[in-house]
């Protein structure tokens, strides 16, 4: 498929994802969440202007396509991407299979679940057992099984028993920046399901709101941090028989003043 096609597709196809959830969500906000002005938005969709180079790395980028879709067509618009242009030639397939990899442990929730899960009483390495505890198709098991012993962030013991290594993995800016943003999208919407589904005596949703001195926005961050370093250390010590998932979030609510 031409790559201007396929991105106006990949446009549509949001878009709609996302008003089927919330009606009143409109073009202008779709727009203000690319970062584009909203009438080029509307003639993108209407095919009544290209997508040049550096609308499409934008587009693509908030959308968070996955690293071998956006490489293809950035590719396609004339842009090439930093392993390309080490080789000058295409992108390798350990490259790209890597980015892949990573890409779909910061994006996909149910990688860390997994390699959480190995650590509880009674794990099963059965990608059946797996998907029934985490609610995740078996092909969502098996592949999460597969990509992280392949990134060593799972191993076999002596008795060929898996469990977590304790590495973690770097990756670059780019496969990065395309990842944490669907992540914390998907974040957002297991907090959703644990609030419609989980009784109160397993969950605690709380929330403040407060007036805040920006410039100790710094500062909060790095509390932030240690709280949550510290409450892992904590909850990871005793008997371990369920996964959990804590998010923090703080967010502004008041729009920034011009002045």
């Amino acid at each position: 498929m031409d790559a201007q096609l396929e991105i106006r597709k990949i446009l549509q196809t949001e878009f709609t994802r996302i008003r089927t959830k919330n009606p009143q969500y409109s073009l202008r906000s779709f727009a203000r969440t690319l970062g584009v002005v909203p009438s080029a938005l509307s003639e993108i969709l209407g095919s009544d202007r290209p997508i040049t180079k550096k609308m499409g790395e934008k587009i693509l980028s908030r959308l968070a396509v996955p690293p071998d879709q956006y490489h293809k067509l950035m590719d396609s618009l004339g842009v090439k991407n930093a392993a390309t242009s080490a080789v000058g030639a295409a992108v390798s397939a350990n490259y790209i299979q890597m980015n892949m990899d990573h890409y779909h442990i910061i994006t996909d929730w149910y990688y860390y679940a997994v390699l959480s899960l190995v650590e509880i009483r009674g794990f099963k390495e059965d990608p059946k057992w797996i998907a029934k505890r985490l609610g995740i198709s078996n092909r969502e098991a098996e592949q999460a099984l597969v990509r992280l012993e392949r990134l060593e962030m799972l191993v076999r013991d002596g008795r060929g028993k898996l469990k977590p290594s304790g590495v973690s993995f770097t990756t670059t800016d780019g496969v990065a920046n395309l990842a944490v943003r669907k992540r914390h999208l998907s974040n957002l919407e297991l907090a959703k399901r644990s609030l419609e589904k989980d009784d109160v005596s397993l969950r605690d949703f709380s929330e403040i709101t407060m007036a805040v001195d920006v410039k100790k926005l710094g500062e909060a961050k790095d509390l932030i941090k240690k709280f949550r370093r510290e409450l892992c250390q904590f909850m990871e010590t005793g008997s371990k028989k369920e996964v959990y998932k804590l998010c923090v979030q703080l967010f502004p609510l008041s729009e920034k003043d011009a002045k």
